[in-house]
């Protein structure tokens, strides 16, 4: 997977330095943000007659951004209807549970015994059905 990812940044690396211009799309964390943005590429998408403002050379996010990302970049050029709509579907079906949960024994526990006050196990799943 490292060789593919690497492989594939060196493309689109090497590909934007050949055009005159970059286009970059960066995205912000929080985990309501994260709905937000898919929202805003939804309505940017689904209404603009020029789908080629969004075929982006660098796509990067931090946190609930940096999900978004990873579904746009999982998405080839020309299928940006289909990436919002996955992007919207996710977001819409995703809650608190899909993000922690309680650790046997409650945040006590967590904050005595394990890593944390939540058990992210259940991000890492949803981290992991995205990739």
């Amino acid at each position: 997977m490292l060789k593919t990812l690497t492989l594939a940044l060196f493309t689109s690396t090497t590909q934007a330095l050949t055009r005159k211009s970059c286009t970059a799309l960066a995205m912000s964390g929080g985990g309501s943000k994260g709905a937000f943005e898919a929202g805003a590429m939804w309505g940017l998408v689904k209404n603009d007659p020029n789908p080629e403002k969004y075929k982006w050379d660098v796509v990067t996010g931090v946190s609930a951004g940096s999900l978004n990302a990873a579904i746009v970049t999982g998405f080839a050029p020309g299928e940006e209807d289909e990436m919002v709509e996955y992007a919207s579907d996710l977001w819409k079906n995703t809650g608190n549970k899909d993000a922690y949960e309680n650790w046997w024994g409650g945040m006590l526990r967590g904050l005595t015994d394990k890593s944390g006050v939540y058990n992210n196990a259940a991000e890492y799943r949803l981290v992991q059905g995205i990739i």
